[in-house]
This record gives C-alpha cells, structure tokens and sequence, in this order.
C-alpha cells in the first residue's frame, strides 16, 4: 500500500496526475486510470463509471481519501486520474486486476 502511496506521489510531482473533481473534468480526455477513493458516494461512484465507460479508460478504488490526500500533500481527495501509461501500467500491476474495473460495453 506504501508503494502505491508513494508512486501516485510520484505521479502528481511529474505532473501526470489530476487530483479532485475538477481538475479531473479538466484532464479527462488524456486519461488511462481512474482512481476512486473507497469512502466516496455511490451516486459519485456510478458517475465516474459512466465516465469511464465513455473515455475508454480503467477504473479502480484503492483507499480512503484522507489517505490519498495526506500522500499527495493535500486535503481529502476521492478521486484522482493517471493521465501517463506508465505510471498507468505500474499501478495496475500494484493494485491487482482484481480491483480493475473494465469497459465492458
């Protein structure tokens, strides 16, 4: 759990990743991972899915968000995009295809 703590640190510092709702909304046609926090909304979850669904990219809910926000060096955060394929692939590997959640239409 560390280590995808620290690479999604990683990731923020290299500029490939949008952290919180709007910067998301902003960076969502360059997506390749969507990460949800497990405490955020069902309403919010099936949102995010449906935008999943409609961009193409892989989804998958990983932690608590004072959690995610405290590793980025923020406040709270539920819902963070790798816009980058290889930090992409490092975190799929990390976090398991169990937890991958594919397009499926």
């Amino acid at each position: 759990m560390k280590e995808i703590l620290n690479l999604l640190g990683l990731a923020r510092r290299a500029g490939r990743l949008a952290a919180g709702r709007q910067a998301v909304r902003r960076k969502i046609n360059l997506g390749k991972l969507l990460i949800l926090a497990g405490d955020i909304s069902a309403r919010e979850k099936v949102r995010w899915l449906n935008e999943s669904k409609r961009y193409g990219f892989k989804v998958c809910e990983f932690s608590k968000k004072d959690e995610l926000g405290r590793a980025l060096g923020m406040r709270p955060v539920g819902i963070l995009l790798v816009t980058d394929s290889g930090f992409a692939r490092k975190l799929e590997v990390l976090l398991g295809e169990k937890n991958l959640q594919k397009d499926s239409s």
